[in-house]
């Protein structure tokens, strides 16, 4: 199981959210695991309607050598380095969505060390 936690960042006017787990098994089965009902919706619709690009995928950056994400220097944007589908080895995919993640730059994210078996309190995304 590859998992990464994301906790969203606190801002002026809300603190710093639940956190939430990512998790995708060796057989590619994408779960997201929040105790908070309101942040798993939040954090599910994101992903499903915000970053993930119909028939291509979670995007993926290009880096530079220290490992953070590189901009256009004209418009600013990060660069899509490619897109990861669903059907992707699950590191690969996780690391699209970390990418994803990183890029909107409302979340503190971190990897969990990879452990036998799924959560079984972790839902499908949506759901």
């Amino acid at each position: 199981m590859y998992k990464l936690r994301a906790v969203p960042k606190s801002d002026d006017i809300l603190p710093a959210g639940p956190p939430v787990t990512i998790a995708i098994s060796r057989e590619g089965d994408l779960t997201i695991h929040c105790d908070d009902d309101a942040t798993y919706e939040w954090v599910s619709s994101l992903l499903r309607e915000r970053l993930f690009v119909q028939g291509s995928g979670f995007p993926r950056f290009k880096r530079d050598a220290s490992g953070a994400l590189v901009r256009d220097a004209a418009s600013r944007r990060f660069i899509v380095d490619g897109y990861v589908d669903l059907k992707a080895p699950a590191p690969q995919l996780l690391q699209a969505i970390e990418d994803s993640l990183e890029g909107i730059g409302q979340f503190d994210l971190s990897h969990v060390p990879d452990v036998a078996g799924a959560d079984p309190a972790s839902r499908p995304p949506g759901r």
